[in-house]
């Protein structure tokens, strides 16, 4: 397998993994929102954790992006195009 094809497929693995975490964030986000409401806007333990796992799914996510990003750059390179 040529750089080209493993930087693709790094990319298209990568981004079925982000898409798949954005989709974690926004229903964790909607749990917040019911968990919200039904405490009366206050702020359980349950909710902070739901924080925390929203932080730490960024974190994962960001850092797919970043191979992404690099697997491009690698495809640019190996392509000429900078």
């Amino acid at each position: 397998m040529s750089n080209i094809e493993n930087a693709t497929d790094t990319i298209h693995r990568d981004q079925l993994l982000v898409d798949g975490l954005r989709n974690h964030i926004s229903d964790l986000y909607a749990q917040i929102n019911y968990g919200l409401s039904a405490s009366g806007g206050v702020i359980t333990k349950d909710i902070d954790n739901l924080y925390k796992e929203i932080d730490s799914t960024f974190g994962k996510k960001s850092k797919l992006e970043q191979k992404i990003n690099t697997a491009k750059r690698q495809i640019f390179t190996e392509l000429g195009i900078n």
